[in-house]
């Protein structure tokens, strides 16, 4: 070997060495930390969090077709939106009952006639499977629910109307749907599924404390509430929470291409302007390494008592959140489409304080007419331990459950309900 040669040699080791070494320590260092974060969703899945839609989607129980009532639900969305909202036109009808409200009733049952046809063949099957194609993750659509919602208040409306007509086995039957509604959306694992359940379990009861307020003679109401409340079922945070991990994940990994940032309905102009520089700032592969671990410990904190459980899921949000400041697109989504904070409110505290109240409400109606006081000594709030609030004012029933934000407790229940909120 000449001179130059081993000259050559020898500035091309140095080259391999100056520039070589530092892209080697990169590809090293990225194939660990990738083997890191895959070793935290394969602990993530053995614990029963899912990480991907596939995993998520073997948690659904598919539906035979001749048993499945997804198809007739989905029916509804291609149904014009209903003209009047049905919750205000049943609480007039139920308490006003003025020619005029019995006329709004009429005419806003005859334009969600398709919609109750629809319902009343959908509830006579025994399951409900979507199919969904959870692929999509964040960006996916749930819009069957709003018009199965607006459903289920027609038929708290016909309910009332068939009262007022004395035909009370039919009116009990449409209350029914309802429930029977209810427990199609619970089978679907999904956050706003379990919601809008509990939403429709909600609907049955206000028409039945409705209808148990205005025909006090009628006792069979009040029996079908009291049965309602006893099989109303608990807040399951492990059902309602299980695509916690999955749904960060997913937010991140569509908002990596314009496909995906379209799909979630974002423009290119609404990029957060931090998108250059934070994964400049904060290693991307390292966050995505403590979002996994903060879902994971999120997840265990389901397994500790009531009393710990906020407190250490708060402190687990709180690191999967600091963490995705490294996506700061993704967060911006998250933040817009979802309540951050939300998983970790007290929703089985909550549950358990609307029982109580619904309990009190049931004493209230058991009496030919409504007593100034009912026994609420043993309805103790699950927030500060006091009993559940009851009065009567000769007009409307006000029950209130204290010691939850500044002691507000969760929204009163009222009998009749305010007309013009609803509420």
């Amino acid at each position: 070997m000449n001179k130059t040669a081993k000259v050559a040699l020898w500035i091309g080791v140095i080259i391999a060495l100056v520039f070589g070494g530092p892209i080697a320590y990169v590809k090293l260092k990225a194939a660990r930390e990738e083997a890191q974060f895959q070793e935290q969703l394969r602990l993530a899945w053995s614990e029963g969090l899912p990480s991907t839609s596939e995993q998520f989607k073997s948690f659904i129980k598919p539906a035979r077709p001749e048993e499945n009532a997804a198809p007739l639900y989905r029916k509804l969305i291609k149904l014009k939106r209903l003209k009047n909202e049905p919750n205000k036109v049943c609480d007039q009808f139920l308490f006003e009952r003025s020619p005029a409200h019995s006329l709004a009733a009429r005419n806003a049952l005859t334009d969600g006639a398709p919609y109750l046809t629809i319902i009343e063949e959908a509830v006579k099957l025994p399951d409900c499977w979507f199919d969904r194609d959870w692929a999509q993750g964040f960006a996916l659509l749930f819009v069957e629910f709003s018009y199965m919602k607006s459903g289920a208040r027609l038929l708290a409306l016909r309910a009332a109307v068939k009262a007022g007509n004395g035909e009370h086995r039919a009116a009990l039957a449409d209350i029914n749907r309802i429930f029977k509604m209810a427990t199609h959306l619970a089978e679907e694992p999904s956050a706003l599924a379990q919601l809008v359940s509990i939403a429709h379990y909600e609907i049955s009861l206000r028409c039945l404390h409705g209808l148990s307020f205005v025909h006090r003679d009628r006792h069979e109401y009040l029996e079908a509430a009291r049965q309602a409340v006893a099989a109303w079922p608990k807040v399951n945070l492990r059902v309602e929470q299980r695509a916690y991990l999955w749904e960060f994940l997913s937010v991140i990994e569509l908002c990596r291409t314009p496909e995906g940032r379209e799909n979630l309905g974002l423009r290119e102009d609404e990029i957060s302007p931090a998108e250059r520089i934070m994964p400049i700032l904060l290693s991307r592969s390292k966050a995505k390494i403590e979002i996994a671990k903060g879902a994971r410990e999120f997840w265990a904190a389901h397994a500790l008592p009531l009393k710990e459980k906020l407190a250490a899921q708060q402190e687990a949000d709180r690191k999967v959140w600091q963490a995705m400041l490294a996506f700061p697109t993704a967060a911006l989504i998250l933040e817009k489409l979802t309540d951050p904070g939300v998983v970790t409110e007290r929703r089985e505290e909550s549950w358990e304080a609307r029982r109580l109240q619904n309990v009190a409400m049931l004493r209230a109606l058991g009496f030919k007419t409504i007593p100034k006081a009912v026994k609420t000594s043993d309805l103790l709030s699950p927030f500060d331990g006091k009993p559940v609030t009851y009065s009567w004012d000769g007009k409307q029933i006000k029950i209130t459950v204290s010691g939850l934000n500044g002691d507000s407790g969760p929204i009163v229940l009222r009998m009749p309900p305010n007309l013009e909120s609803g509420n």
